[in-house]
């Protein structure tokens, strides 16, 4: 197995970690110490750094058994049907961005968007043991839109660098039950419960924890108000679970459709699409400074049934909002 350009530079035993995720990292250091896993021929120490084009090679034997064989394999990796696209927006060498669909997983499934993009991506990168191409931000399953995949090490620290910095924004189209009126700036603490969801919770109150509730703050403006909905464009300044959702809801206008946070029951589990991601800055030559994903039919037909304008004019009448003087 040979070692590539994202694994330069990067402990042993790291990079072995990487590729024998079923063991444990003692049974990774006994192998090496052992001489039962070897670089260039040669016995190595746990935090020798390895160097692009050397090889890894050996088994690591337990009980007698021989329970793994190192190879550029990832064992959990399915390839998923020709028939699941991946909507490409933007590529290039180092990010993949996606127009995620409505009510797919991202993850922790064979036929998640992971695993697809590990599909489309095989063969395609440079040979490394330690790298594996992923989702560098998070989306819900019924949340459909712009998502970043990294393609190399550089890119998805450059990425989640820049998202750690807030030096890219999000903005994100929703549909809201209730009539939304001016622009709001939303600050709040969010609190994870065992139940798997989020709720605001009141900074003086006997449920507020400083070292569990975190921050979430975003900017929400109507786009269009018919009858008791709101289609509202949302600029998000931090990202936590069910941020939007959550927030929404707490003040008096949940996602149409989203029941688990309190609104009535509809035909769509609820409608909220990550339109844009735009760089303060940027990341490196070749990435536009904004990306845009168009949004999916399901969406455009009841935005046109609610609001009295074509569905295709949402686009501009979001990019004129508020939002595009921050980008």
């Amino acid at each position: 197995m040979e070692l590539g350009s994202d694994d330069e530079g990067r402990r042993l035993d790291r990079v072995l970690r990487k590729a024998l995720k079923s063991l444990p990292l003692s049974a990774i250091h006994r192998a090496l110490r052992k001489g039962e896993i070897r670089v260039n021929g040669q016995k190595r120490a746990p935090d020798y750094r390895c160097r692009q084009g050397e090889r890894i090679e050996g088994k690591i034997l337990i009980s007698g058994e021989v329970k793994s064989t190192l190879s550029n394999a990832d064992p959990t990796t399915t390839h998923v049907e020709a028939s699941n696209p991946l909507w490409i927006v933007h590529e290039d060498d180092s990010l993949l961005f996606l127009n995620k669909p409505l009510g797919q997983l991202v993850h922790g499934s064979t036929r998640s968007l992971e695993a697809s993009v590990r599909s489309y991506l095989e063969g395609k990168l440079p040979p490394s043991v330690s790298f594996v191409p992923g989702p560098l931000h998070r989306l819900d399953r019924n949340t459909s839109g712009l998502l970043c995949f990294s393609k190399s090490l550089e890119g998805a620290i450059r990425f989640s660098t820049a998202l750690r910095e807030g030096k890219i924004g999000k903005t994100y189209i929703a549909l809201l039950e209730g009539r939304l009126e001016g622009r709001h700036r939303w600050d709040d603490m969010l609190l994870r419960s065992d139940g798997r969801k989020s709720q605001v919770v009141d900074r003086n109150g006997s449920g507020y924890s400083s070292a569990k509730a975190k921050a979430a703050s975003m900017d929400i403006v109507p786009l269009a108000v018919q009858k008791n909905l709101s289609l509202a464009a949302i600029r998000l300044h931090s990202g936590r679970t069910h941020q939007i959702r959550v927030q929404s809801a707490y003040h008096g206008f949940p996602l149409a459709g989203d029941v688990k946070y309190g609104a009535g029951r509809r035909a769509f589990p609820y409608l909220l699409h990550a339109f844009r991601l735009s760089f303060s800055q940027t990341l490196y030559s070749g990435l536009p400074q904004s990306l845009e994903a168009p949004i999916h039919k399901e969406f455009l037909e009841i935005i046109e049934n609610t609001f009295p304008f074509a569905a295709e004019e949402v686009y501009s009448i979001v990019r004129k909002s508020i939002f595009q003087e921050a980008d």
